[in-house]
Parts: C-alpha cells; sequence; structure tokens
C-alpha cells in the first residue's frame, strides 16, 4: 500500500502562519529568501517543506547561526551558503519523513490485523504527519 505522492499539507495553525510568511517573497525588496532553520535534519525537511509551498523564486541561502548574540548574528550574515548545499541532507530528511509514514501504516495495520477484537484506536511507529 503505496500514496501515488506524499502530500503534505499544514495543520489549521500552520496554513495560518503560512500564509503570513507566503506573502513575504512577493515583497520588492525580498531579494533572496534567507533559511534559519535547525540546521539539522528535521530542520532542513521542515525549511524545504515551506519554501516548496511558497513556490518562490527568489535564490535561497542559509544562515549558520552557532549562538543568538548580536556579534554571532552578524558574523552568520557574511559568509552565508546556499541552501542547494545542504541538498542532501534534504533528501535523507525526505526519505526519513516517507519512511517513517510508511512503518506506521503497514505496523498500524498488521498490529490491527492481528488482533481480535479490534480496539478502537491504535497506533504503532514514529509519529508523523504525513499523508
Amino acid at each position: 500500500m503505496l500514496p501515488d505522492a506524499f502530500r503534505v499539507t499544514p495543520t489549521p495553525t500552520g496554513a495560518d502562519q503560512l500564509a503570513v510568511i507566503g506573502r513575504q517573497p512577493t515583497r520588492p525588496d525580498v531579494t533572496c529568501i534567507l533559511v534559519a532553520a535547525d540546521a539539522d535534519r528535521k530542520g532542513e525537511l521542515l525549511a524545504r517543506w515551506i519554501l516548496r509551498a511558497l513556490q518562490a523564486t527568489q535564490p535561497v541561502e542559509r544562515l549558520g547561526l552557532s549562538d543568538n548574540t548580536p556579534d554571532a548574528i552578524r558574523a552568520a550574515r557574511a559568509p552565508r551558503q546556499p541552501a542547494r548545499d545542504d541538498d542532501g541532507l534534504a533528501a535523507a530528511a525526505e526519505a526519513r519523513a516517507q519512511a517513517d509514514w510508511l512503518v506506521r501504516r503497514h505496523a498500524t495495520r498488521a498490529s490491527l490485523c492481528a488482533m481480535a477484537p479490534p480496539p478502537s484506536a491504535s497506533g504503532a511507529g514514529r509519529r508523523r504527519r504525513l499523508p
């Protein structure tokens, strides 16, 4: 049981925030998008999902922060790297999210089929919000 495509949809609260973020790339003074999400697999995945939803055409760069002090922020603004440098991390994150969803779906189905009578609600595997 595989979906035709994996679709990501925001929660109602997330949709409201996405609408606010989505207005920013259309401003004439926005020449690039600066990603400041966590520099790990999950942060990169969330950033890529947002960028995909925005369908923005500006170049995307990553802001590498090691601290939230004014000096660290100023230092991180100069040597920004293109977001495409993290394409491998983004691909790994996407694959992990899809695998987690598939394992959860199939493990839940297998556990429910093995139980009699089936419980009213049950789940197995890691929690993810993919279709």
